[in-house]
């Protein structure tokens, strides 16, 4: 019985193995198809203690326990555009999103920010959460806060009605910027290739309309 098992274990191994590496194969040759450059790229960090090779959102600081990025895509048509899986740790499960990150096309800085999804406990904490009076559904929905010294900057960029109805409807959606790069992703989703093209023009939209501006 024990060899039976070992068996089943070893031809179950290889099919995962199999599986994971057509798979891979089959998403480059569409990311290539989309006009879009994977690479194999790979690297664990640290929060705080390892600079990484690429930009990373300002909250893969905030977590002290291993994270790691792979496969960064860029983009034959689009320069500023860089696409990345990034692995985040997460209790009791880890959490693996497909992270759109855009620079500017004029060359500017933006203002540091973290805009996630509101928590149970962001509302216990009752920190330093950015609010607005006037735009009381974004702000109960939403956890804005700016990464600079004052958040005078991160308050004019996002009071906008019309920014808080595209998040009202994205509510899983995290915007987070390091002033030298803005990254767009959903909390626990890893976009599959085949919609790249669709969220690409939506979020470059986006990006160009309310933030490189």
């Amino acid at each position: 019985m024990e060899a039976e098992k070992l068996i089943f274990l070893t031809v179950f191994a290889f099919v995962c193995i199999v599986f994971v590496l057509m798979r891979g194969r089959k998403e480059d040759a569409l990311l290539k198809s989309f006009g879009l450059k994977p690479s194999k790229q790979y690297e664990n960090f640290r929060a705080s203690k390892t600079k990484t090779k690429i930009d990373m959102p300002p909250s893969s600081q905030s977590i002290a326990r291993i994270q790691s990025y792979q496969k960064p895509i860029t983009s034959i048509h689009n320069r500023d555009l860089l696409i990345f899986t990034w692995n985040t740790p997460k209790v009791p499960y880890g959490a693996t999103q497909r992270v759109f990150s855009l620079t500017s096309k004029r060359g500017r800085k933006f203002p540091k920010f973290i805009c996630r999804p509101q928590g149970l406990l962001d509302k216990i904490k009752n920190d330093i959460d950015i609010d607005y009076s006037e735009y009381k559904e974004f702000s109960l929905n939403f956890h804005l806060t700016s990464q600079e010294v004052t958040d005078k900057e991160v308050r004019k960029l996002f009071d906008n009605l019309s920014l808080h109805e595209y998040l009202l409807k994205n509510k899983t959606m995290g915007i987070e910027s390091n002033g030298n790069k803005i990254f767009y992703f959903w909390y626990g989703n890893r976009v599959p290739a085949e919609r790249f093209p669709k969220i690409i023009t939506e979020l470059e939209n986006l990006h160009a309309q309310y933030f490189d501006i």
